[in-house]
């Protein structure tokens, strides 16, 4: 008697599952009968989804389960800014200024931007090279470590900037907070084969060598090499190392610092879904992720995406390293399995990048080869001697603008600290920035 009940509410499940799934095709004939297809498409995209079987380009959906810890939830944001078609250049972005990528370039192309139109930068007041210091953003930290924004006094409950620019790790949350709404944000990303070898003599990783090593690889090649025999070693003796006045800073950077700079912290790089699914966050986050390798391409998205000038975008490079002896490729494949996060977080973003190159249109290339003959132009007419620096042991140089070339000139050859004094000392004095007529114009700082 038990049994047959059992099978008499089976029979009635079974029943009420063939007919859902007999109304369901029936109200589908009913639909098409009687709307248009495009009406059709709008009712289907207005129906709810559920995440994993959404379509997105150049994701892995499968890892949006993946809990993110408390801090680094995804953030409900307005939409990216669609490419510009004769609209508003738009002023307010944050640049998350990853190291060795290229980053003082674009940051000096986002500085000259906000400089020529009286904006106000998120600044450390207690430094005028425009970094940020290695700082944990809170909400009490504009009025802490900020200069005021242009116009607002020392006594103003809030401040809220247009642009920030210098080293600081992306936390979405916390710089929402003192940017003027509506942000937008960009970054940089680099080949980790490469950006290594950069942050390697940039950051001197070699001062974690014994005693008795230091004197035997001379090259940075070959210093390189004898790190990568022991990286958990070295590494790990950078704990114990100062730099810039911060003990044991360079451990966080000779490990994927390029995912540490995008704000996941390395105790979670060893988890393969928590990477992928911060990676899906940082998608969703990012009006725009440049790619090193195509700096040019990128910076024509820049473009387009914020309504920016050609103009606005000119560049001469900045902070160039002085070439040295080649590293080898197998060398070049050991860096990237060492910096493996990285390696993910890059080769993401790079088909990112070419699937917004596709959406542009048949037109790339050619405003491409027009952006580069500009670019040529400018050099050509503004780029005088070079300038070797040193920082540490690291040596760069950086170009002199050609005698009597004119103030546009000045603006683009000028050093990152050039132009970054001349920023921090408009706001901090607030006294150089004429206003006629609606248009701002600035009196140049002697330094530029």
């Amino acid at each position: 008697m038990q049994l047959r009940q059992y099978h008499l509410i089976f029979a009635l499940l079974l029943g009420f599952v063939i007919l859902s799934c007999f109304l369901e095709i029936y109200s589908g004939l009913i639909l098409r009968m009687a709307w248009p297809s495009e009406k059709i498409q709008a009712w289907q995209k207005s129906r709810p989804t559920h995440r994993m079987f959404q379509a997105s380009s150049g994701q892995q959906t499968s890892n949006s389960r993946t809990k993110l810890p408390n801090g680094l939830q995804k953030m409900n944001l307005h939409p990216s800014v669609a490419p510009c078609e004769g609209g508003t250049p738009e002023p307010n972005l944050v640049f998350i200024k990853t190291h060795k990528t290229g980053s003082t370039t674009l940051s000096h192309i986002i500085n000259r931007f906000g400089y020529t139109r009286g904006l106000s930068f998120a600044l450390n007041k207690r430094q005028t090279n425009g970094h940020l210091g290695y700082i944990n953003l809170s909400t009490t930290t504009p009025k802490e470590i900020f200069l005021p924004p242009i116009g607002v006094s020392n006594l103003s409950r809030t401040f809220m900037y247009n642009l920030m620019t210098g080293h600081a790790r992306y936390d979405r949350a916390k710089m929402d907070a003192f940017m003027t709404s509506p942000i937008h944000y960009v970054t940089i990303l680099r080949d980790p084969g490469h950006q290594f070898e950069s942050a390697f003599s940039h950051f001197q990783f070699d001062d974690a060598f014994l005693s008795k090593e230091r004197r035997h690889p001379k090259m940075m090649p070959a210093k390189i090499e004898h790190f990568m025999g022991k990286p958990e070693f070295y590494r790990d003796r950078l704990k114990h190392l100062s730099w810039e006045k911060q003990k044991g800073i360079r451990w966080y950077y000779a490990k994927n610092n390029q995912m540490f700079d995008m704000g996941l912290d390395h105790e979670h790089h060893e988890d393969g879904d928590m990477v992928s699914a911060y990676i899906d966050k940082l998608e969703e986050e990012m009006d725009l992720v440049l790619i090193t390798e195509y700096y040019d391409e990128s910076l024509l998205l820049l473009k387009s995406y914020l309504c920016w000038d050609t103009a606005d975008i000119l560049y001469v490079s900045k902070n160039v390293r002085l070439p040295s002896a080649p590293v080898s490729e197998s060398l070049r494949k050991k860096l990237r399995q060492w910096n493996s996060v990285d390696m993910k977080l890059y080769k993401h973003f790079n088909d990112s990048l070419w699937n917004k190159i596709r959406v542009y249109g048949p037109n790339f290339q050619t405003d491409l080869a027009k952006f580069r003959e500009q670019l040529k132009e400018v050099f050509d007419e503004c780029v005088g001697d070079l300038e070797v620096s040193k920082h540490g042991r690291f040596k760069y140089f950086d170009y002199k603008v050609k005698a009597g070339s004119g103030v546009n000139c000045t603006l683009i050859v000028a050093s990152k600290s050039a132009l970054l004094s001349s920023i921090w000392q408009r706001q901090s004095q607030q006294t150089d920035t004429l206003v006629k007529g609606g248009n701002t114009q600035l009196s140049l700082n002697n330094s530029l």
